[in-house]
């Protein structure tokens, strides 16, 4: 039986990773149902003038279009869209690694004592400006989006009925917890997690495989193998 593709990320992100398949000739159809609408936020600075600022995501990075920071601070960037973004309102990206677990040792290496600003989301993976705090360094942070909780759509519903094989790729653990937290689903499930943590938020699956790198590199090269292998 062939299998559906399930895009479960923000809109935005789940139609580029989409357009991305589909310029391989891997993927023509999808259903996109985002379980995660991204919310900004426009905080209270802290007073503290930053020397750089620690952008784990392309939403952080993506608030500096709407807030008072100086031009052309130095941005430690998690992921390469994040440093695309970055760059595009103003920063100076410095692509720090694939996620904040190969970010920290290289921002405590060779970023300095800070200050530094960590514009982050209302739930994270990992508490990235405490680490730096813990090891000496100084960092703020601010909350400069949400990340609420979507019903899955009608469609989506469907499909996961079903008896057909439904492939999901998922992009963070905040994601996996989301969508798992709407099953239980009838129909087996393909998934692939970007990571450890995320997989271990995904609900029971006939299958899953965990991306080798954190990267949305690596999550195309699975979806697009599964999306092959399902014809």
């Amino acid at each position: 039986m062939a299998a559906t593709l399930l895009l479960t990320r923000p809109e935005a992100a789940a139609r580029r990773f989409h357009a991305g398949l589909i310029a391989e000739a891997v993927a023509t159809a999808a259903i996109i149902s985002p379980v995660l609408q991204i919310t900004p936020i426009t905080p209270e600075l802290p007073k503290r003038v930053p020397a750089a600022l620690v952008l784990t995501s392309e939403n952080g990075a993506a608030a500096l279009a709407r807030l008072s920071l100086p031009a052309g601070l130095p941005a430690w960037c998690v992921g390469q869209r994040t440093a695309d973004v970055a760059a595009a309102h103003g920063a100076r990206p410095i692509l720090a690694g694939p996620d904040a677990a190969r970010l920290l040792p290289r921002l405590l290496a060779e970023g300095g004592d800070g200050p530094f600003l960590h514009l982050r989301g209302a739930h994270v993976a990992a508490d990235v400006a405490g680490a730096l705090r813990a090891a000496g360094r100084v960092c703020d942070e601010a909350v400069v989006y949400d990340q609420v909780v979507q019903p899955l759509t009608t469609q989506a519903r469907a499909c996961l009925s079903g008896a057909s094989p439904v492939i999901v790729p998922l992009f963070s653990p905040r994601s996996a917890a989301a969508f798992a937290g709407q099953g239980p689903f009838a129909a087996p499930l393909w998934v692939i997690a970007i990571s450890d943590a995320a997989a271990a938020k995904a609900p029971p699956a006939v299958r899953l495989q965990i991306a080798d790198v954190p990267d949305g590199s690596a999550m195309h090269r699975l979806v697009a193998s599964a999306c092959r292998e399902a014809g």
